[in-house]
């Protein structure tokens, strides 16, 4: 293990709020969430949108990124702040009529305490490579990773009832009616109770795991060379346990099938019930033990519900993982065994991944296609696995709400 703190405080970059007319302008959400619709959206709020220096423009290079940012930095479109701090970070949003509230704190973290850190989900080249190329030439973490410690971190609560009543340093509302509110802690006993709480603390990297490898390969390739201050550190949300909320991924695809074929192949492996419509169907389907598979199904206004016992359905699967707590997820069990094995979906099948079910709904229609429902990936689940060193597929997990991009970044010195 490395030595040094793993967490620290930083001097961060913000907004000048001179040069913009609102916060909620010029922010968005993570690069990884944001297609080509939405780029478009957020260019037109501002021309000092977050996404201008966040993506690269199709026919630009990274180095034309990379000129933006430090032409945005002499124009004294951000300005830094003069102290390091931590900064408290509040989520307030209804979620399901019930009103939610998220509280962490935006700090550096160490990237090369190897046995501190697991992540949980695989990774792909094509988008650490792009992440690399913006590191590179910006020379800055332009979003956070979001860290969770499965431990309750009890400072984040005891400095949010000190400064929560204080002037924060900005707040916002987005586009999904969630409030954003951010304090500054640089009190040095305040800031010292953080970073004492955090030493040696086991953390699971929740979203940013190609920015986290990226950026330890930043530190030993270029980072280490050049002599940067700082470089083995980024910049991370950090959150526990106690109100983190976790989301489905459902998927949308198209099958050689009618409705009634696959209700036919499906009833063979185990129960197909019908409902009359939707909150029936989610209603039913959150009230399946999980030691049964179970998901729904949507098809022309047809709403379905599959069952089968987990332990039932793993015969059928080619490998079986040799973790229990993976072998039994429904996302393992939904692709190795429902799509590959009984409903035989060629390999490269295009699909479809909302989080929401309406979406879900509407996008089944439009593509003329099946929507599979599916539970959400336990909190406990996450955390079991990536103790464990073992990483889930892509579209295992979706953390609501995300961490805004543009609240506050941190430039190498």
């Amino acid at each position: 293990m490395s030595t040094g703190t793993s967490i620290k405080p930083f001097q961060g970059w913000f907004y000048n709020t001179d040069k913009i007319s609102s916060y909620a302008d010029v922010v968005c959400p993570p690069y990884d969430i944001i297609d080509a619709k939405k780029k478009e959206h957020y260019y037109q709020n501002s021309p000092y949108n977050y996404c201008r220096i966040l993506l690269k423009e199709d026919g630009r290079t990274y180095q034309d990124l990379a000129e933006r940012f430090n032409a945005w930095i002499r124009e004294g479109v951000f300005k830094q702040d003069a102290h390091p701090a931590y900064y408290l970070y509040r989520q307030r949003y209804v979620l399901q009529g019930q009103k939610q509230e998220r509280l962490g704190f935006i700090g550096l973290l160490r990237s090369d305490e190897e046995k501190l850190i697991h992540p949980h989900e695989y990774t792909h080249q094509k988008a650490k490579d792009d992440r690399f190329n913006v590191l590179k030439e910006v020379r800055a973490n332009l979003e956070p990773i979001f860290i969770i410690s499965s431990d309750p971190v009890t400072i984040i609560q005891r400095l949010y009832r000190k400064v929560r009543k204080s002037k924060p340093v900005l707040s916002l509302k987005d586009q999904d009616a969630v409030y954003h509110t951010i304090w500054k802690i640089n009190k040095p006993a305040d800031v010292s109770a953080i970073t004492k709480e955090f030493q040696n603390k086991k953390m699971v990297i929740a979203d940013g795991h190609h920015r986290f490898e990226v950026s330890r390969e930043y530190f030993f390739e270029v980072g280490k060379k050049q002599g940067t201050p700082d470089a083995n550190y980024l910049m991370a949300y950090f959150t526990d346990c106690s109100s983190l909320t976790v989301l489905p991924t459902h998927r949308i695809i198209r099958l050689p099938y009618t409705r009634q074929q696959l209700v036919e192949l499906l009833s063979a492996q185990g129960k197909v019930a019908q409902y009359n419509n939707h909150k029936e169907l989610a209603q039913a389907l959150q009230k399946i033990p999980h030691s049964s598979m179970a998901f729904g199904i949507y098809h022309d206004k047809h709403y379905l519900l599959f069952t089968v016992a987990k332990t039932r359905l793993l015969k059928k699967a080619r490998e079986v993982p040799s973790s229990k707590i993976f072998a039994h997820l429904d996302v393992f069990l939904l692709h190795t065994v429902i799509f590959d094995i009984i409903l035989r979906v060629p390999a490269g099948t295009e699909i479809t991944y909302t989080h929401s079910d309406a979406e879900a709904v509407d996008l089944s229609d439009a593509q003329k296609a099946f929507a599979f429902l599916v539970r959400a990936t336990t909190l406990k689940e996450i955390v079991q696995l990536a103790r464990k060193g073992i990483r889930m597929p892509q579209k295992s997990t979706y953390f609501y709400p995300k961490v805004l991009s543009g609240m506050v970044l941190r430039r190498f010195q």
